[in-house]
């Protein structure tokens, strides 16, 4: 379970409690506002708010991020919820709410923090954030690493060809636990539409294996040899990579992300990381055979 699961599910079980709290103590009367709730219900209303808050600030999916940022500032029309003179938050301080308000407040909360627990449980998210971790990692080892280092260096120097690193790359993403595929370019009416970028051999999505650690992640790798053509390169493959995607493999669960890895010399500028078109996730990834040292790096940036 990940830091922000186990962050959401503490959440929901203390709002759980606080409402059954409440509830005890203020029974229904949709005829009688109370006068207010004792400080200490205010304080514990005011966290789980504030850790919403932020766990929603962090949130990787933007349009996830906007529209739960859009439902959490309705909270701005309850006077339990009035920002302060500094605008520090969406939340700083905290009058006495009456009954009735908290009906309001209790089911708005309670919705966002339902989807933040669905987005974190989706099997998908898990994937996609191991994929980015073991992508950063192959980078990193590529730096320090004496062996991948010359594996790389020399694959870009002596081959230059995308299946070389399709199989350098298959091998560390399953050191992290992840299956990888690639598209078969051979032709789309071939039956191996999927295979395995190391043996070259179809990929039988009955196969057990394939339910095992995170799952199987969609690639499909372009070398790019100059910058210039960085933008055509990622195009060409969000294209190919789609119609597979929207064609064999429409309503697969997996199929709701593709990471497209650009492989190149040095580091290249390759914009918005995400792309997406008709229910996918593109993810564009970079990876430099030969890079240049951070603070160059850091200089071109």
């Amino acid at each position: 379970m990940s830091k922000q699961l186990e962050k959401v599910s503490r959440l929901k079980d203390e709002f759980d409690k606080i409402c059954k709290d409440i509830q005890v103590d203020y029974p229904i009367n949709n005829e009688v506002d109370h006068d207010g709730f004792p400080e200490a219900q205010n304080q514990r209303i005011y966290d789980v708010a504030l850790n919403v808050e932020s766990l929603i600030s962090n949130l990787p999916e933007k349009s996830l991020k906007k529209a739960l940022d859009r439902k959490l500032s309705n909270l701005h029309m309850y006077k339990s919820f009035k920002e302060d003179v500094n605008g520090t938050s969406k939340f700083p301080r905290l009058t006495s709410p009456g009954y009735l308000e908290f009906k309001e407040v209790n089911p708005l909360l309670k919705n966002v923090l339902n989807q933040l627990y669905e987005y974190y449980t989706d099997d998908i998210v898990e994937l996609r954030s191991t994929a980015d971790i073991a992508f950063k990692h192959l980078q990193k080892s590529i730096i320090v690493n004496k062996v991948q280092k010359e594996e790389w260096q020399d694959g870009w120097e002596n081959n230059n060809l995308e299946t070389r690193f399709e199989k350098l790359g298959d091998t560390h993403l399953l050191s992290h636990n992840i299956w990888s595929a690639k598209f078969n370019t051979k032709g789309a009416g071939s039956d191996s539409v999927l295979v395995d970028p190391t043996f070259e051999t179809k990929i039988d999505l009955t196969d057990g294996k394939y339910q095992t650690g995170k799952g199987l992640l969609l690639t499909e790798w372009k070398v790019c040899r100059t910058p210039k053509t960085v933008d055509k390169s990622i195009d060409g493959a969000i294209q190919q990579a789609k119609q597979y995607c929207t064609t064999h493999f429409s309503g697969f669960e997996f199929a709701r992300l593709c990471y497209i890895v650009i492989v190149s010399e040095d580091y290249v500028d390759i914009g918005t990381s995400d792309r997406f078109i008709e229910g996918i996730t593109f993810r564009v990834v970079n990876i430099a055979c030969i890079p240049s040292s951070p603070s160059k790096h850091a200089k071109k940036t």
